[in-house]
């Protein structure tokens, strides 16, 4: 919050300050926390608000007392960074950690203005703070997972990109700047035409107009190799939609397939030829006459784990997975040749994803079909771990907030399609920050995690358990007999998480507060639900810790 001070507002707060019973009245009826500094700097008033977070009077804030609840971290940056403002006379503003009442330090945004008088001297500073802790929070959050996504993106045998509407790049991983002699930080903020040249984008134009509609596209496109090889790629362009289903961005995923077409081209070529490279190449090819398999190279032997002998004379569908037989045999009366996914059996009985792309091939005056096999164990891997990560907590395994909330919205239609009840259940650790500051970051992540387990391991499989930021965990039981239910519920949690454990070698007996909102007793929406459960959580600990309140209910 900011104060402007244009002539007509300084007659104003000049008239208010004038009275020192409506000079406090008015900035105690601010929300926000009000802080006033003299001519020298030094705070010589703080509202109610100020009061009733940190906990402190304005006798103990005056002057310089107000730095003794900056974080201790902070509080030189913020010494410099006020003196700056008060020898320029210039707006301050900063964000910090400032101590609560109950101990924590919360960040703030504080912003301040300087006032002058009518002779247009500095009269001192007026401004306010609010509460950014949520914003803050996220944004380490945020950072984690991006260095997550970005380790994982940098280790994957596939190109990955991401542009939004405007085609500039968002994120790019190091195989995919390289591609194009670029780095991570230079490709950022171009677009698609800087990157790849014009005629390169030319020819890629209708695919883009597609994904910007909303459509996922997959085609192929040789590229010029500096050492004047082709090479050729497989582009995936997969469309991101906003909560409007309008199209937000595009995500790009490019696959080397270089070798799998010079494999098609050397059966097209000759025989020869064609096992010359089969046997060089890693993608496995298999040729059959209807149906029944006449040879294959080493490399399917490889990626199917059986003998020559063992495939040759045998059905080609024996060695295939049974969701993927129908594809299969259609593509083969078919007669089609375009690249399609399924998956094939290992000897041992697992499964292995795989790309088949079959070609008809005349030889002898007979009809062969060749199946060229391409194992994308890697890529399915990949996408499957960049999905996790996006809707679970890294540390716990447990689902995140986006994935609750999913599953949260899913739960509540249906209880109100049926007229059953929802338990939230909002648990919060005790004193957790003693065991991070006593025992280190290391033992409150064993910590959260040993919680993690208890609390599986306590609830129902149909229930649903996620960690939503901190030492804070949110349960939801679907179909209640009644909108006591929970009260069974609770008192496990409570006594699951009690059990003592072992920390770096320390003994501890962790505790838990819970607070519990039950649909639609205490709210019909999931904010609602989640706001109502953290209020009674809140309850919970004031009456004692170790236990668990309803939403409503008096202390």
């Amino acid at each position: 919050m900011a104060v402007t001070t244009n002539d007509t507002r300084k007659r104003g707060i000049a008239e208010v300050l004038d009275d020192p019973v409506a000079h406090a009245a008015f900035l105690n009826a601010f929300p926000n926390l009000v802080w006033c500094a003299d001519g020298e700097g030094g705070c010589s008033f703080v509202n109610q608000a100020w009061a009733d977070f940190t906990g402190r009077s304005l006798v103990q804030e005056r002057g310089a007392g107000w730095l003794e609840s900056v974080h201790a971290e902070d509080r030189e940056r913020l010494q410099r960074e006020w003196s700056q403002a008060l020898g320029l006379r210039r707006r301050f503003e900063s964000e910090y950690r400032l101590r609560r009442a109950d101990g924590e330090h919360g960040w703030v945004h504080h912003a301040a203005d300087p006032v002058t008088d009518d002779t247009g001297r500095l009269a001192g500073y007026l401004g306010a703070c609010h509460d950014v802790s949520e914003r803050r929070a996220a944004e380490i959050s945020a950072r984690a997972r991006a260095q997550e996504v970005r380790l994982l993106a940098d280790h994957v045998p596939v190109l990955i990109s991401h542009f939004d509407r405007d085609l500039r790049c968002l994120f790019a991983n190091k195989a995919y700047a390289e591609m194009w002699g670029l780095t991570v930080d230079s490709v950022l903020g171009r677009t698609v035409e800087e990157i790849i040249g014009k005629p390169g984008y030319a020819e890629i134009e209708p695919h883009i107009r597609c994904v910007m509609r909303g459509e996922t596209v997959t085609y192929e496109r040789a590229l010029p190799e500096s050492g004047g090889g082709p090479r050729v790629i497989e582009v995936n362009l997969v469309p991101r939609f906003g909560d409007d289903g309008a199209v937000l961005a595009a995500f790009v995923l490019i696959s080397d397939i270089t070798r799998h077409r010079l494999a098609e081209q050397a059966v097209r070529d000759s025989e020869e030829r064609l096992r010359k490279f089969a046997d060089a190449t890693h993608e496995g090819i298999v040729f059959h006459e209807e149906g029944v398999i006449s040879d294959c190279n080493d490399a399917a032997l490889r990626i199917i784990g059986h003998r020559y002998e063992d495939l040759v004379g045998r059905p080609v569908i024996d060695f295939v997975a049974p969701d993927s037989r129908d594809a299969v045999l259609y593509n083969i009366r078919m007669g089609y040749e375009r690249p399609y996914e399924g998956a094939i059996l290992h000897r041992d009985g697992g499964r292995i994803d795989v790309e088949f792309t079959g070609k008809v091939m005349p030889y002898k005056g007979r009809q062969y079909r060749m199946t060229v096999i391409r194992d994308i164990r890697d890529r399915k891997e990949a996408e499957a771990r960049i999905h996790f990560l996006a809707h679970h907590d890294t540390l716990t395994g447990l689902p995140n907030r986006v994935l609750l909330m999913d599953r949260l919205e899913f739960i509540l239609a249906s209880a109100q399609r049926r007229g059953s009840r929802v338990g939230v259940l909002f648990l919060d650790l005790d004193h957790f920050k003693t065991v991070n500051d006593s025992l280190g970051h290391a033992a409150g992540d064993a910590l959260l995690r040993l919680v993690a387990g208890r609390i599986e391991s306590t609830i129902r499989s149909v229930d649903v358990v996620a960690r939503i930021g901190g030492d804070e965990f949110l349960v939801i039981l679907p179909d209640l007999e009644s909108e006591i239910s929970p009260v069974a519920v609770a008192g496990k949690l409570i006594e699951a998480v009690r059990e003592p454990a072992v920390l770096e070698g320390r003994g501890i007996s962790p505790s838990a507060s819970i607070g519990i909102a039950v649909y639609p007793r205490d709210g019909t929406s999931a904010d609602t639900l989640i706001k109502n459960a953290d209020a009674a959580m809140y309850l919970a600990k004031e009456g004692g810790r170790g236990n668990f309140r309803f939403f409503g209910e008096t202390p």
